[in-house]
C-alpha cells in the first residue's frame, strides 16, 4: 500500500490523501514553505500514485484520485504537466482538465469536505456568523494552500449563512479530530439550521416551517 501524502494548510488543519483517509498533521516550527518546497512535498509523496489512479479500472478510485489532485496547490502543476502526454489517454485527458480548470468554482462534495480535518474545535457561546467565518477560513486554506503572497489563481468555494429573519444565534460545542463535513453537520444540528451543498457552496438555512 502506498504512503499517504499530506499538505499543511493551517497550524491545526490538514488534508490527507493517498490512502484516502484523513490524518492529523502536527505543525513544526520554522518559516512558511516556499512554492518550491511545497511542490517538492506533493511530488515526492504521492502525486504520481494519484495520477496513476486516474486510469484505475475502478470508477470510484478514478474519481477519488481526481478529487485529491484538484486539492493540490497550484505549485504542483509543473509535476502534473509531466503527465500531459501519458500513454493512457484517460490519464492524459484528466490531468489536462485538472490543470486547465484552475480558478473555476470548485464543485464541493461531502467526500471532499470529509477529507479536511480539524484537530480541535471549541466554541463557547460563539456567534453563528463567526463560526461560519471560521469554517470559511478553513475551507479557503484547504483549497488554496499556497504561501502568502504567491501569485496563484484561487479556487472558489464558500460556506453561506442564510439567517433570513431569524434572530442571531450563539452555539457551544467542542470536538477533536473532526472533519469539516462533520463539524458543519454538528453546527447545523445545535443551531437548528438545515445544511445543503449546492455547487461551490455549503448553505446553512433555517428549517422549513409547516403551516
Amino acid at each position: 500500500m502506498r504512503d499517504a501524502w499530506r499538505i499543511l494548510v493551517l497550524p491545526a488543519i490538514a488534508i490527507a490523501a493517498g490512502c484516502g483517509t484523513p490524518i492529523a498533521v502536527t505543525p513544526v516550527a520554522g518559516p512558511a514553505p516556499t512554492q518550491a518546497t511545497e511542490a517538492a512535498i506533493v511530488d515526492t509523496n504521492g502525486i504520481s500514485a494519484l495520477v496513476r489512479d486516474l486510469g484505475h479500472k475502478d470508477f470510484k478510485v478514478r474519481e477519488a484520485a481526481d478529487r485529491q489532485l484538484r486539492l493540490l496547490p497550484e505549485s504542483a502543476d509543473a509535476a502534473l504537466r509531466m503527465h500531459f502526454d501519458d500513454p493512457d489517454p484517460e490519464i492524459a485527458e484528466r490531468v489536462r482538465k485538472i490543470v486547465s480548470e484552475r480558478g473555476k468554482p470548485v464543485i464541493l462534495t461531502r467526500e471532499m469536505l470529509e477529507q479536511i480535518l480539524i484537530p480541535e474545535i471549541s466554541f463557547t457561546k460563539a456567534r453563528l456568523v463567526d463560526v461560519v467565518g471560521f469554517f470559511n477560513d478553513i475551507l479557503s486554506h484547504a483549497l488554496n494552500p499556497e504561501p502568502r503572497g504567491a501569485q496563484t489563481t484561487k479556487k472558489r468555494a464558500e460556506i453561506v449563512l442564510d439567517l433570513q429573519r431569524m434572530e442571531p444565534r450563539v452555539i457551544t460545542w467542542s470536538a477533536k479530530y473532526i472533519s469539516l463535513m462533520e463539524a458543519l453537520k454538528i453546527t447545523a444540528e445545535v443551531s437548528g439550521m438545515r445544511l445543503r451543498i449546492e455547487g461551490n457552496k455549503v448553505i446553512l438555512t433555517p428549517p422549513v416551517e409547516c403551516d
